[in-house]
């Protein structure tokens, strides 16, 4: 099928000749690429593989940030963005990233709220959250800002589990 009979099949609404079109094509293209995998020496699909996880550890840095460690590096270049998205990962996510300005504020509740839910000491996560803010905010927060967000946190929960 070439240029002007697909155009003719989408002017006649012709889908289902479209779509075969389109899955063929798919389908050399494919087999193609196969075929070039295939026909790599053992070396060269060495450094392919290589490029491919430079790649793919470049992409994870792009979406974390240059601070992140590297452990979380390599678990973004293997799952996805999709490690944020279900369980721990939403405060991970937070808590792996540069905090400018207002963030901070909100970055410092977010995993203060997720340390005292998990039984964490109020004064053991102050002093988790004042490293935190060392390495991820910027600028650094003053000890009093920490203290006050902190503070506003347990005040919340207090005042939760009052009304529970």
């Amino acid at each position: 099928m070439n240029d002007q009979t697909i155009d003719a099949a989408i002017k006649e609404e012709r889908l289902a000749d479209v779509l075969e079109f389109t899955r063929l094509d798919l389908g050399a293209l494919v087999r193609s690429a196969d075929a070039k995998r295939a026909a790599l020496s053992p070396e060269e699909r060495r450094k392919a593989a290589i490029a491919t996880a430079r790649n793919r550890r470049l992409a994870a840095r792009m979406l974390i940030g240059p601070r992140a460690p590297a452990w979380l590096e390599e678990m973004v270049a293997r799952r996805g963005e999709e490690l944020f998205e279900k369980g721990d990962g939403p405060v991970l996510k937070v808590a792996s990233r540069v905090a400018f300005g207002p963030e901070r504020a909100d970055a410092i509740a977010t995993i203060t709220r997720y340390l005292l839910d998990r039984g964490v000491d109020r004064f053991v996560a102050l002093a988790l959250i004042g490293a935190w803010a060392l390495q991820y905010a910027g600028p650094v927060p003053f000890e009093e800002e920490i203290l006050e967000v902190v503070a506003s946190v347990i005040e919340e929960r207090a005042v939760k589990r009052g009304r529970g």
